[in-house]
């Protein structure tokens, strides 16, 4: 099924059995806006069906609203890398995509607003490492990603705020990358809470003096290198084999 997008959203709520959903030029846009965006109130949700998306089209598009792709159940794989224009993610983009197994964002995003890519069950790596020109990360990204075993933020040299619960619930995460976090100014509480399968984590000094500076009780004296202060300080991080 092809679906051409104009000036104004259809009911998308008709829409549950579409599977297929690729945009032509930039008439994806639902309203005629400056700068271009997806819309906050009439992004696509709930559309239970749908498996691929083609979004190479959107040339101009500068910021994805909220309630995009939310609760998009049988959606695989979504790639934003070609959207050179993209410097805003806002709130629920990606939320309870469970079948969701890989994303490839835009490295011209500077913020990523809340509940993000939550109960992606499905996911099992991720590589943020080429999104450099991103500052924010708003509260719960990431969150409850079950599957979720490797992720690498290494690139993101001007990151600047994590929100809240950042990698909350992620019990199958083994390795963590946050060396190249050169400008990090504050991570919100909760962050890495219960990811109790973790054995390597990578990261600066300058990180480690942001974790020993707020209240993390389950990474306390994370920056040790000593595994037997890691195992006795930090059980729901018992299975750390290595801090680099």
């Amino acid at each position: 099924m092809n679906l051409k997008i104009s000036e104004s959203p259809p009911g998308w709520i008709k829409l549950k059995k579409l599977k297929l959903l690729k945009t032509i030029g930039n008439e994806f846009l639902y309203f005629k806006r400056n700068p271009p965006s997806l819309s906050d109130d009439e992004g696509i949700d709930n559309l239970s069906s749908l498996n691929c998306i083609n979004l190479s089209g959107l040339n101009n598009i500068e910021t994805i609203g909220n309630n995009f792709l939310y609760n998009c159940q049988s959606l695989i794989s979504i790639d934003l890398s070609q959207l050179n224009k993209i410097t805003s993610i806002k709130d629920y983009f990606l939320y309870h995509c469970s079948a969701l197994t890989e994303i490839k964002l835009s490295p011209k995003i500077k913020t990523i607003g809340n509940d993000c890519l939550i109960q992606c069950i499905k996911l099992k790596e991720l590589d943020l490492s080429g999104l450099n020109n991103l500052i924010t990360i708003g509260n719960n990204f990431l969150g409850h990603c079950y599957s979720l075993e490797t992720i690498d933020l290494s690139g993101l040299n001007n990151l600047i705020t994590i929100g809240n619960n950042f990698l909350g619930h992620c019990y199958s995460l083994e390795t963590i990358d946050l060396s190249g976090l050169n400008s990090l100014e504050s991570i919100g509480n909760n962050f890495l809470y219960k990811c109790s399968a973790l054995k390597s984590i990578k990261y600066n000094s300058k990180i480690g003096n942001i974790i020993n500076n707020v209240k993390y009780p389950y990474l306390k004296n994370i920056n040790t290198t000593e595994l037997w202060d890691i195992r006795n300080t930090v059980p729901a991080l018992g299975r750390v084999e290595r801090i680099l």
